[in-house]
């Protein structure tokens, strides 16, 4: 056997451990780096449970809204109307429309707001949902927009006791 063959022979123990971990690193910075590249994050937090009361016609849910700057400069947010600030509608878990947001009198004028670099814009807001419509046991997928930005709620109906 070769030097060349022997040395091989010796690394490979080591090689089959550190290629394998370089891979893995790589793939977690390149997940992260995929993650930092989007200029701004949406996210909803919105409970997991939604408990409903039959008796009640409506069911009132609070959730708070975080739009995350995650570059240094600002960014101007700009919407046609105020309609178009916070919009949402609501679907069971086959994709079947349930409810949308009742829509008031919007003006015609853009409105603006500045989310400042690195920061993030948080909004506390709440929703009618209507209880007729909702079954507990079932899922269902709150579709939500905000300055022109995207995000999906998932959460489940679950009857008062």
């Amino acid at each position: 056997m070769s030097t060349r063959q022997e040395l091989l022979q010796r690394l490979r123990p080591t090689l089959m451990f550190v290629l394998p971990l370089i891979l893995l690193v790589g793939l977690a910075l390149a997940l992260r780096w995929r993650e930092q590249s989007r200029p701004v994050s949406f996210t909803i937090d919105f409970p997991a449970v939604v408990e409903i009361d039959p008796a009640e016609p409506v069911a009132f849910v609070e959730f708070t809204l975080n739009l995350e700057n995650r570059r240094r400069e600002n960014r101007d947010l700009v919407v046609n109307s105020d309609c178009e600030v916070f919009r949402w509608f609501l679907l069971d878990n086959a994709g079947s429309f349930v409810q949308a947001q009742y829509q008031d009198a919007c003006s015609d004028h853009a409105v603006a707001e500045v989310l400042r670099g690195r920061g993030t814009l948080v909004r506390t807001t709440t929703i009618p949902l209507n209880t007729s419509r909702l079954d507990p046991g079932q899922r269902y997928r709150l579709a939500v927009e905000f300055w022109g930005y995207q995000s999906v709620a998932r959460f489940r109906v679950r009857e008062a006791d």
